[in-house]
């Protein structure tokens, strides 16, 4: 199975950072628009074998790529938050 080791991070990431948010929205629409708006912004780390997402996984905990995740989430929290379409 084919796998964007990035989005399974940032799904993970996001969860973790909206329980620390009061008044963001976390519904699924909204939290499926933190994703879309974030994932465009980093680039995708594919991985076709468990080992191999395992090591990318762990690669990011300690790098660039987990600051750069974590601002583009913080950055696609706002916008969604400043622009809730469901509400």
């Amino acid at each position: 199975m084919l796998v964007n080791v990035v989005e399974e991070v940032a799904r993970f990431t996001l969860d973790e950072m909206l329980t620390r948010m009061d008044g963001v929205c976390a519904c699924e629409v909204c939290k499926t628009d933190m994703l879309a708006i974030a994932l465009n912004h980093l680039t995708p780390h594919y991985s076709s074998r468990p080992d191999g997402q395992a090591y990318s996984k762990a690669g990011m905990q300690f790098d660039q790529a987990r600051v750069d995740l974590i601002r583009e989430l913080t950055r696609a929290i706002w916008i969604v938050h400043e622009n809730c379409k469901h509400a």
